[in-house]
Formats: C-alpha cells, structure tokens, sequence
C-alpha cells in the first residue's frame, strides 16, 4: 500500500460540505440511471475536466515485517486534468499514511507523507501511467478494463457506469457548492464489490478469522455500500460522486466479529471489535472546470521512465 503502484491504482475523492436534502418527485430507478446515461455522453465527448479529489480511510493491513495487523490510516488528495481525444491526464498528488503499531503496550505512530506528479496516456489497448517520486521517473501499464475498474481517475465512476452499478433511485436535492443537484443512490454490482473488497483491505480481516464462510458473507455484505451521485439540476451533468463504505461497519462487526466469536482468542475478540470502532472509508470525487484547462502534453524526460518492477 505504501508502494508507487498503490498511489497509481487509488486516485479519488474530495469532501465538500452539503446542505439539507429536500423531497422530490423524480425517485423511479429509470430517472437514476437516466441521469447517469447523460452525464457518461456528456463527458465522454467534452474536451477537458478538473478532478479535484480526497479519500479518507482507516483500516487494518499485516504488517509487511512482523505480519502482525496494524491500525493505518491514509489520505490521498489529488488534482487531475483529464483530456479527451487522444486520452491523457495529468495529476498532483499527495499521499499521507498514519500508522499506530502496538509493541508491549506501546503505541508508536509512524507518519509520512509523500509527493508525487502522475502523467497518464493512451497507448493502442493499454494506458501508460507515468509517475515522478523520487528524483525518478517510473512507468506503469495498464490494461483500458483495469484501469477503468482501479478507478485511477474517478471520472470512469460516470463515464462506464454499468461497470460499477446495477440500478438507483432519486432521493432529494441538495446544494454542492452553490450548485443545485439532484441526488441519486445507486447499488454496487457484485464485480465492483469483489474489487472494492480486496483494495480496501477487507481481504485481510477474513484472513484473520480463518473461517471460509467469512470471506463470502464479507463479499455480500460490500454490495450494500453507499455509492451516491449528485447532478446538476439544469443540465444533468455530475458533479460529485461518493463512496461510502462507513455505513457497512455495523454489519461487518456482526460477520466477521459475532459471528466468527467461537474462532476467536479473546485478545483477537477483543483487537477486532476496537478496530471496527475505528474504520472508516470514504471517496469522494468533485468535476469542474469543463473545457476550460491548459493543454498537456508528457514531458520528454518521462518518455525514458523506467518500468515499474523491472530493474
């Protein structure tokens, strides 16, 4: 997680404040997806966007040293400009991670932050994602299916939306930055909940249990995240999409904890039950300034970059 392909594979999010939701008439399943059909024409065929972004988690990982589970908290808040025809994008990133190790009831707190710039292009069947961290250039390639279901830019949430959600309805209207929006909850498909269930760590709290019913009612579970996007009122674009996956804690705690209680010592009863107190999950991503950018073009010097994990 704290590797260069991680901070390629997690671009998302910004977190911006709401006023209260209002009833509206709009709220069958056909108005939902209707709305998000238009907004993924509307920028597949603009010629640029501003993608301001943040995601906010706090999970359990293994160690990578002592293989022991630790608390991590991290924060990747990122500016992209994504460009049409040919595609490329370009972003500023900055990644911090919090992380609180237990050793003889000693807490440590190890925290870094991290900067980087990303590049991404088109290249035939695969995009090319060019990253500067360390007075190196570094090049990673991906397939256009993984990159889009990585959700590397967040704009894919919209622009290949039957790749992450089977249906939604409308639930009010609210403000997003002095825009009026229509809002809509969605449902996660199961292909989506699969990914989201090994990116965001899930994986390894099934690991701990060493219960196979776990990992299956884990997966279940996810499907049931909040996936939430707020549209334009005059002309139906998105604005901001959000994935929550906070709410699920409740029944997580009941899957992987109460229900796995007997396959548990009760120092590890006890260690999961004061995590799941502390996760947290949110992704958030923000669209603006449409056809508006700078033209971009990749730098010479990271035509040379290195291939990721190639010496």
């Amino acid at each position: 997680m704290k590797k260069a392909i991680s901070l390629i594979l997690c671009l998302c999010t910004s977190l911006f404040l709401l006023t209260a939701c209002n009833v509206v008439n709009k709220s069958s399943t056909e108005d939902a997806m209707g709305l998000l059909k238009k907004s993924s024409d509307y920028y597949k065929n603009i010629n640029n966007v501003k993608i301001d972004s943040v995601i906010d988690s706090v999970m359990i990982y293994n160690d990578m040293f002592t293989g022991e589970p630790i608390i991590c908290g991290t924060k990747l808040d990122v500016t992209t400009v994504m460009y049409n025809e040919p595609f490329r994008f370009t972003s500023e990133v900055l990644f911090t991670y919090d992380d609180t190790i237990e050793d003889g009831g000693i807490s440590y707190i190890m925290q870094n932050n991290t900067r980087s710039t990303q590049h991404g292009v088109s290249e035939g069947d695969k995009i090319s994602v060019y990253q500067f961290a360390n007075k190196e250039w570094l090049r990673v390639d991906l397939t256009n299916e993984d990159f889009v279901l990585n959700d590397t830019l967040g704009l894919n949430y919209i622009t290949y939306y039957d790749k992450f959600v089977t249906d939604g309805k409308i639930v009010g209207k609210e403000k997003v930055d002095d825009i009026d929006t229509i809002k809509a909850e969605f449902t996660l498909n199961e292909d989506y909940a699969k990914i989201m269930y090994k990116k965001y760590g899930f994986e390894e709290f099934a690991k701990l249990i060493d219960n196979t019913n776990t990992d299956k009612a884990i997966l279940d579970m996810m499907k049931n995240a909040t996936f939430t996007v707020w549209f334009n009122e005059k002309s139906d674009e998105a604005v901001k999409v959000e994935v929550d996956l906070t709410s699920l804690m409740g029944s997580f705690r009941k899957v992987v904890i109460e229900d796995n209680k007997e396959h548990l010592s009760d120092e590890k009863y006890a260690y999961l039950n004061e995590s799941a107190d502390k996760i947290s999950i949110k992704n958030t991503i923000k669209f603006s300034n449409v056809d508006k950018n700078e033209s971009f073009e990749l730098p010479e010097e990271a035509k040379e970059a290195k291939v990721y994990g190639q010496e």
